[in-house]
């Protein structure tokens, strides 16, 4: 089970520079000064400068920081451009010493270069067209090279799994656009590097898959930057070996950014920007459609303009964006009992912060258990029922703790909307669980 408050990584960023601080493994990351901080503020009023952008997406933290020809510093979409497409590409097999192969499993240079290949055609299928990947043929030049080596990297201190070279000179303006929010610009990338080993030994291809889709996000425009948001393959540290699929944000946020123009311009970074709203919306709480999760059974109505996203187990709403956001409401399904889960949650709660409220209710002829707890800041309540036989129903709703008493009814009328997406819950639907 994943801790309530994490919002299976939704859970709302501290402020972030444009790049994540020094890791021990890293992914390509060059480090960058703190230049401008991320808000939806901006986010929202690029939104309305340029065409429709697939959602939710992690968009800001691919931008490029450049210079522009007015001399002022922006924060750039860099990308390739529609007519280079498709880039062709060759992948050198790595050359792999008796000393390091497994005499009783060892592993083919090939094995490694097919992994490269799957994830070359992973991101081909997920970001559609424009773009399109070729292997360069006997003789070409490739447009870019994706070296695959058996020694570990020389840098002392950290280790490196992956690198696209030349990330600082990737993206280069090359004079004024046709309007004050794009800029003409050259963008290029030639080199990427793989290390298929560590210090314990040469990696497992599925490994080197892993490592190879992110950097190739990095390859495809996401310069020295990284998703704010875990679980995302482009999160900045491949701290953990199941990220191998892309995300929904990882998805929309590279859609999106072949959806815009090459050179468009998202902020000036010392312009001036829109400041946060005051104080939280204080209009009377409406929802907005309903939300069936098939994998679940479970509908919930989350409030009119909140921004919905599917997690691994059911569904979260934010009033904002999901790196940036006010208050969110979290549904999920998790195999267990009322019983357990109050008595685990109560308990960490009051590990976490300072917990206000548990108690177990009745509410229409069932047991409802409900948690409040002030944790940095923010305060959070868990509510959570007995959904089918050895599955129970878990709402997280957070706010900050000034703004919970508004927030309040927005939680209490989303988790009355909640209901089965199919038949009342007595077995009717011939289910007995997700």
């Amino acid at each position: 089970m994943s801790p309530p408050g994490s919002h299976f990584g939704l859970s709302r960023p501290g402020r972030a520079g444009l790049c994540g601080v020094l890791v021990a493994v890293s992914l390509g990351c060059r480090a960058q000064a703190p230049l401008y901080e991320h808000s939806r503020h901006d986010y929202w009023a690029f939104r309305s400068r340029v065409s429709r952008l697939y959602e939710p997406n992690y968009l800001p933290w691919v931008m490029h920081s450049e210079r522009l020809p007015d001399g002022a510093r922006a924060l750039v979409a860099c990308r390739w451009a529609d007519e280079d497409f498709p880039l062709r590409y060759r992948i050198d097999p790595p050359a792999i010493s008796p000393e390091v192969q497994d005499e009783f499993n060892p592993i083919d240079p090939q094995e490694y270069v097919q992994a490269v290949q799957r994830a070359i055609d992973r991101w081909q299928e997920a970001i559609g067209r424009p773009v399109r990947f070729r292997p360069a043929g006997p003789g070409k030049e490739p447009d870019f090279r994706i070296r695959l080596h058996a020694e570990p990297h020389p840098e002392a201190g950290v280790q490196v799994l992956g690198l696209v070279r030349g990330e600082k000179s990737q993206c280069e303006v090359t004079g004024p656009g046709p309007s004050v929010d794009r800029v003409e610009i050259d963008f290029a990338v030639r080199e990427m590097d793989l290390y298929v080993i560590d210090q314990v030994g040469l990696l497992a291809p599925n490994q080197v898959f892993t490592v190879a889709l992110h950097e190739l996000g990095h390859v495809l425009g996401a310069g020295g930057q990284h998703s704010p948001l875990g679980g995302d393959v482009m999160f900045r540290v491949a701290d953990d070996g199941r990220v191998d699929v892309l995300s929904e944000h990882d998805l929309n946020t590279f859609r999106s950014l072949y959806r815009i123009a090459p050179g468009q311009v998202y902020a000036r970074i010392d312009d001036r920007h829109a400041e946060p709203l005051a104080e939280v919306r204080r209009d009377p709480p409406r929802l907005d459609r309903r939300v069936v999760d098939e994998r679940n059974d479970f509908a919930v109505t989350f409030p009119v303009g909140w921004q919905a996203i599917r997690s691994p187990h059911g569904w979260v709403a934010v009033d904002g964006v999901s790196w940036d956001h006010d208050a969110a409401i979290q549904v999920i399904v998790l195999r267990g009992s009322l019983q357990q889960f109050f008595e685990l949650q109560r308990f960490a709660a009051g590990q976490r912060g300072e917990l206000i409220e548990a108690e177990i209710s009745q509410l229409d002829d069932r047991s409802v258990a409900r948690i409040v707890y002030d944790r940095r800041g923010r305060r959070e309540e868990l509510t959570f029922q007995d959904w089918r036989d050895g599955w129970v129903l878990l709402m997280v709703a957070d706010a900050e703790v000034k703004d919970y008493a508004l927030y309040r009814a927005w939680f209490e009328l989303v988790y009355l909307s909640i209901d089965y997406a199919h038949g009342d819950g007595d077995g009717d639907t011939g289910r007995s669980g997700p």
